[in-house]
């Protein structure tokens, strides 16, 4: 009990202090859990980044559930999740509840501030379609990333593609592209090692504890509102979806749930993302917990009724970040240098990308040139 008490509150700092992304957090991760507490090794920790780098999901959520369930089991691994996308997911809850109950006057300045920070967005996401163009070796791979984010950001912005539709065809092509290289690669004789050191039963019990996880926080929702079922559902298919970390899956929510009249534009830009992108902790978790607050709230201006939904969101977003995880550490275990993990670490991001610069149009659009 005191493992799972100290493996808590590390990651319960963390996630208070975890500004900057995913991939920013693995260092402070790193120092907190294997040079301060020893709670893992530095093997174990690697072995966890890597597999949570070529999963989708809450990137500093996956790890934080490879290092619970490492270091305390089943009961860790649900520990270790819940601290670390709790405090941002709690401020972005805290932050709406005081914007929703404004008039319009006072929320004026902080329409402004919300510009400012889209702004930045924007920067942001124009520079990670940049460097994804710029991390290329050969020349030849340069006009495939290029290729990719111009041809992404036709279909989503003058086609009007759905992002969810881009991303199933974008997967359908990776896995196509990965069974011809196998095909290939078997007939030249190649052959597959695999490492059978990962038992069924054990991951049956860990995906059946997501699963009770989920449906016990989500019962206040279902008494809430008959529209909970639709939010979990999008939110485990955009989390499946989330590759190429937090900012990425902006593009993919605004597919599942801006795209398909779930929630407004107004509240999911001008609202939870501005509110999302200043807080620590993962961005998917917080947009999630964001999205169900707000869909609880505009039911019938309740409070109450948003904190309920929203905690439906987190449990999603945490929960299905960790199926997945599990499920791909179990593949991982398996499959040495699974073929279809290595294109698509390569492809997908030229992909999102793509998805970001139509992103960034839209905060232009919404947040920004309502204000001039």
């Amino acid at each position: 009990m005191s493992k799972q008490k100290s493996l808590f509150g590390a990651m319960l700092r963390i996630g208070s202090i975890g500004f900057g992304g995913g991939t920013a957090l693995i260092p402070v991760i790193e120092k907190e859990v294997v040079r301060r507490s020893g709670i893992v090794s530095e093997e174990e920790f690697n072995n966890h980044v890597t597999i949570a780098c070529i999963t989708p999901g809450a990137l500093p959520v996956e790890v934080a559930v490879g290092i619970g369930h490492t270091a305390a089991g089943n009961r860790g691994m649900v520990a270790a999740a819940s601290a670390m996308a709790l405090p941002g997911s709690l401020m972005t809850m805290l932050l709406l509840i005081v914007l929703s109950g404004m008039t319009e006057k006072v929320r004026r300045p902080i329409l402004w501030l919300a510009a400012f920070v889209s702004l930045f967005i924007v920067w942001t996401l124009v520079r990670y379609a940049y460097e994804t163009v710029r991390q290329a070796d050969r020349l030849r791979d340069v006009a495939i990333y290029a290729f990719l984010i111009v041809a992404v950001f036709a279909a989503a912005r003058v086609l009007k593609i759905s992002t969810v539709r881009i991303l199933i065809l974008a997967f359908a092509g990776i896995i196509m592209i990965a069974t011809v290289q196998y095909m290939q690669g078997k007939r030249s004789g190649k052959k597959k090692h695999r490492r059978m050191q990962y038992q069924g039963k054990n991951l049956v019990k860990s995906l059946l504890t997501w699963v009770i996880f989920l449906a016990v926080l989500s019962i206040p929702a279902l008494l809430v509102t008959g529209r909970t079922i639709g939010l979990a559902w999008r939110g485990m298919l955009s989390t499946v979806m989330s590759f190429g970390g937090g900012d990425a899956y902006l593009s993919v929510a605004q597919g599942m749930f801006v795209d398909e009249g779930f929630i407004s534009n107004f509240d999911f830009y001008g609202n939870i993302v501005a509110v999302a992108n200043v807080l620590p902790g993962s961005i998917l978790c917080k947009t999630l917990t964001g999205i169900g607050y707000m869909l609880g709230y505009r039911l019938h201006a309740s409070v109450v009724e948003g904190i309920c939904v929203a905690v439906c969101g987190f449990a999603v977003s945490v929960a299905t970040s960790g199926l997945i995880f599990e499920i791909v550490y179990a593949v991982y275990e398996r499959y040495e240098n699974l073929r279809v993990f290595r294109i698509m670490k390569k492809l997908i991001r030229p992909i999102i990308s793509g998805l970001l610069l139509n992103v960034a149009l839209t905060l232009v659009e919404y947040n920004i040139l309502p204000l001039l």
